[in-house]
C-alpha cells in the first residue's frame, strides 16, 4: 500500500522500481520489529550490569548487594537472546552498534521502580509469569518510555507508519512462546518467499490502474473519485484487483484484509465506507462472472 501511495504522489515508476521499494519498505518494517525484540533481551540482561554496579558501590548496603537477577535467568529472556532468526538480524542489521546502554540503563530504571516488576519478582517462576513481564516490559514500559519512543523515532523514519503494526507483532511473538525456544513465532520478513509474495499485486495494480478506478468510480455513489482520500482509493484498488486477478485468495479474506488496514491507515470512517463499497463491488462482479477462485475451498 505505501508503495503504491508514494507512486500515486509522485511520477510514475516502473515495476522494478516498485518492488525495489517495497523491498526496501519491507525490510525497514523487519528491522525495527527486530531491534524490539533485541531491546527487550537488552533491558532483561541489565539486571546482571546493574547487579555487579551496585555490589561495588562504596557503601554498598544490603539490597545492593543481593539483587534479585530473576528477569535475566528465565528462559524467555534465554529464548529472546539465543533464538537463531533474532541473532541472524541482529547480525545483518548491526543492532548491537543501535543498542545504546544509556538507554538500556534507563529503561531497565523505569522498569525496575515500577509495580509491575515488584509484583513479577515476589511472583512464582511459572511460565506465565515470565511472560507477563516481558510484554509488561515492552507493552507497559518501552513503549511508554518518553526517550525510547524518542529514539525510534529518530532512528527509525518508519516508526509512525509502522510502530503499532510492529508492536503488534512483538507482543504476539512474545505471546508464542511455550517453553520451546526452538518454537516461538519469530516473523522474518527478510526472507525471499515472503518479500516476493507482495510482486504479482503490485504488478497488477500498476498495471490496471485506470481499469480498477473505472469498475470502482460508479460504485462511490455521491462520492467523487477524485476527491476521494488516495489511501482508501488505493486500498479499494488492492482489493478489487486481489478479487478479480488471484484466484487463490479467499473473497472473505480479501474483504477483511483491507477493512482491517484501513483502521491503521485511513480515516476512523473509512473502514464502513470501503466495506460497503466492495461488497457492492463484489456482488456485481459475481453476478457478472468475473471473479473466479480456484482451489479446494475457495468457490464461493
Amino acid at each position: 500500500m505505501q508503495v503504491l501511495y508514494l507512486n500515486e504522489l509522485g511520477e510514475n515508476n516502473s515495476t522494478k522500481e516498485l518492488k525495489d521499494l517495497l523491498r526496501k519498505n519491507i525490510e525497514n518494517t523487519d528491522r525495527l520489529y527486530m531491534f524490539n525484540l533485541w531491546m527487550i533481551k537488552s533491558v532483561m540482561e541489565f539486571v546482571l550490569t546493574d547487579s555487579v554496579i551496585r555490589s561495588r558501590k562504596h557503601l554498598a548496603t544490603e539490597e545492593d548487594l543481593n539483587v534479585d537477577t530473576k528477569i535475566a535467568e528465565n528462559s524467555l529472556y534465554e529464548a529472546l537472546a539465543s533464538n537463531a532468526k533474532i541473532t541472524r538480524a541482529v547480525k545483518t542489521y548491526k543492532l548491537d552498534d543501535l543498542v545504546e546502554e544509556d538507554l538500556v540503563r534507563k529503561v531497565f530504571n523505569s522498569l525496575k521502580t515500577s509495580e509491575g516488576y515488584k509484583d513479577y519478582l515476589l511472583g512464582d517462576n511459572e511460565l506465565d509469569t515470565h511472560k507477563f513481564i516481558a510484554v509488561y516490559l515492552f507493552e507497559e514500559v518501552m513503549m511508554n518510555h518518553g526517550l525510547y519512543k524518542e529514539y525510534l523515532e529518530d532512528h527509525f523514519l518508519n516508526f509512525a507508519d509502522d510502530g503499532d503494526l510492529v508492536a503488534n507483532n512483538v507482543i504476539e511473538s512474545l505471546g508464542s512462546y511455550k517453553g520451546d525456544r526452538s518454537k516461538m513465532r519469530i516473523f522474518v520478513c527478510r526472507d525471499a518467499d515472503i518479500a516476493e509474495l507482495p510482486d504479482p499485486l503490485i504488478e497488477e495494480c500498476s498495471h490496471r490502474n485506470a481499469e480498477l478506478k473505472e469498475i470502482i468510480a460508479p460504485k462511490l455513489k455521491n462520492w467523487d473519485a477524485e476527491r476521494l482520500a488516495l489511501i482508501d482509493m488505493i486500498l479499494l484498488k488492492m482489493a478489487v484487483c486481489e478479487l478479480l486477478y488471484f484466484p487463490t485468495v479467499p473473497i472473505k479474506v480479501t474483504i477483511n484484509e483491507y477493512i482491517d488496514i484501513s483502521k491503521f491507515y485511513s480515516t476512523p470512517k473509512s473502514k464502513d465506507f470501503i466495506n460497503g463499497v466492495l461488497d457492492r463491488t463484489m456482488k456485481e462482479l459475481k453476478d457478472e462472472g468475473k471473479i473466479e477462485k480456484t482451489g479446494r475451498g475457495l468457490q464461493e
